[in-house]
């Protein structure tokens, strides 16, 4: 890749599985804080204000801190995580209702043929 993509994906890659052995998990399962967050509904705005941080920190602490740019970059997936998780939610959601639906529909079609005989 011209702009050597693929290294810095294999870098985000390693810092963030790093991540998983480091403070961030508080238990033997792998619980981290973020998983609390997502369950009181707040992570996005969490994951979004540290991503923010930590650019806004950038060239500030120790130079140009590329640790920095990893951590925002981490925030910033695990933004999107949350959102995919939302996303699938709705997707569900709208799904069960088109079944939901198309069952009264044919309830309905049972319950005139009944009527109608």
């Amino acid at each position: 890749m011209k702009y050597n993509e693929d290294k810095i994906i294999k870098e985000i890659h390693d810092y963030i599985k790093g991540t998983y052995g480091e403070h961030y998990s508080t238990t033997k399962d792998g619980f981290q804080v973020q998983d609390m967050l997502r369950h009181l509904d707040i992570d996005k705005d969490f994951c979004q204000a540290n991503a923010i941080k930590y650019l806004c920190r950038y060239g500030k602490k120790a130079g140009k801190n590329r640790k920095d740019l990893l951590k925002a970059i981490h925030y910033v997936i695990l933004l999107m995580s949350s959102e995919d998780k939302d996303l699938k939610v709705k997707e569900d959601s709208y799904m069960d209702e088109k079944i939901r639906q198309a069952n009264m529909q044919s309830d309905n079609i049972e319950l005139e043929k009944w009527n109608g005989s």
